[in-house]
């Protein structure tokens, strides 16, 4: 349900960037362990990002991670064998402009 992303490798590291080239389906949440904490870094995604509760990736002091996520536009037409699809019926909630796509 939820997809935490660890603060520390397994051998004890701090990790700072993570970058997913895939679809994030979390039925709850999708955060970073202790963000308001960590030094800095960056969350990068390409392909969707779908959670039922959006949490909070950095703080206003600039601690925790930078958000950078890139809709990949073949997952409309193309999703993967059994990813759960929606009939044609929105309610579009939030809108957020990126500065480019995938081609």
């Amino acid at each position: 349900k939820n997809v935490p992303l660890a603060r520390y490798d397994a051998g004890g590291t701090e990790i700072t960037n993570f970058c997913f080239h895939a679809t994030v389906l979390a039925t709850n949440n999708c955060n970073p362990e202790d963000y308001s904490i960590r030094t800095g870094g960056s969350f990068t995604q390409i392909g969707g990002f779908l959670v039922k509760t959006a949490q909070a990736f950095s703080t206003s002091s600039g601690k925790g991670l930078g958000e950078f996520h890139y809709y990949d536009y073949r997952m409309v037409n193309n999703p993967p064998p059994y990813f759960p699809v929606a009939n044609s019926n929105y309610l579009l909630t939030s809108l957020q402009s990126v500065s480019s796509t995938i081609e």
